[in-house]
């Protein structure tokens, strides 16, 4: 997953350069459009432009990378505990409700990714302690579940507060019921945990266009990106500078210190 960060006071004059760039390259990006969907020399027509404008104009990008292998082995270790836990249940003649679905890879990479882009605000430009600040998302169509998976993941960003996990539990032998908590703290990723976000509002906004198109476009490049290089190194963290060393848009890209994912759901090979 990624995107670039524009600021208000330029967002008419970038859109306007985008759209020219379209035109140059005789597309027509009415309604949903891939960069897939489009044959390999506009294809490559397209990314060049695009990547020339976010260079020249040193347009910050942020992205979020994870190993769908390790997101299925953290699933799999999970579970693993779940079952081994019902086993010493049954054990006992205590039965429990199924837990909760965990999060999506979609969540997971969007709050990563706007863990990213909070982070260059803080380092580049704003003190979000003092300023009000507003962060428009712009996405293209998705579905309204996902909408709502984005919104609870900046909610968990912007609002760290303790949360309580647990389950109700029934013991067979003695007829009664009762239920276990586990209370932790749900902190941001990758951020200065005593920094104050209360002044920064958010809002999703779907936007089919060449806003979207060119995020796609980079989305896109890295992962033609990482699927090349990572022949090399196929189990090294993602969420690197190492990660994106010779791609085009390397100088342009966020890399957040605090790799989060890469640390949660490295590659079942990588033994580091």
């Amino acid at each position: 997953m990624a995107g670039y960060i524009l600021h208000d006071s330029c967002y008419n004059s970038v859109e306007t350069a985008l759209q020219r760039i379209v035109g140059e390259c005789s597309l027509n990006t009415s309604g949903k459009l891939h960069i897939t969907d489009l044959p390999q020399e506009q294809q490559e027509l397209l990314r060049s432009k695009f990547f020339d404008f976010l260079i020249g104009n040193q347009i910050p990008c942020v992205f979020s990378a994870i190993y769908t292998e390790g997101l299925h082995q953290d699933f799999k270790r999970k579970q693993d505990i779940i079952t081994k836990a019902k086993e010493k249940q049954k054990e006992k003649d205590i039965s429990s409700n199924p837990p909760k679905p965990t999060e999506s890879m979609h969540q997971r990479l969007f709050r990563n990714l706007f863990a990213n882009t909070i982070c260059w605000l803080s380092d580049h430009c704003l003190d979000l302690d003092k300023e009000q600040v507003q962060i428009i998302i712009l996405t293209d169509t998705i579905d309204e579940s996902v909408r709502q998976q984005f919104e609870e993941a900046i909610n968990k960003y912007l609002q760290p507060r303790k949360v309580k996990h647990g389950g109700k539990l029934y013991d067979k032998k003695n007829k009664q019921s009762f239920r276990t908590e586990i209370h932790s703290s749900s902190l941001p990723s990758g951020e200065d945990y005593l920094q104050d976000l209360n002044n920064v509002s958010t809002k999703i906004q779907i936007c089919d266009d060449v806003k979207t198109l060119v995020a796609d476009v980079i989305a896109n490049s890295l992962l033609h990106h990482f699927q090349q290089t990572k022949n090399a190194e196929p189990c090294g963290d993602l969420n690197t500078g190492d990660a994106i060393v010779w791609h085009k848009l390397e100088k342009r890209f966020y890399v957040n210190p605090h790799r989060t994912l890469d640390a949660l759901y490295p590659h079942p090979s990588n033994k580091s």
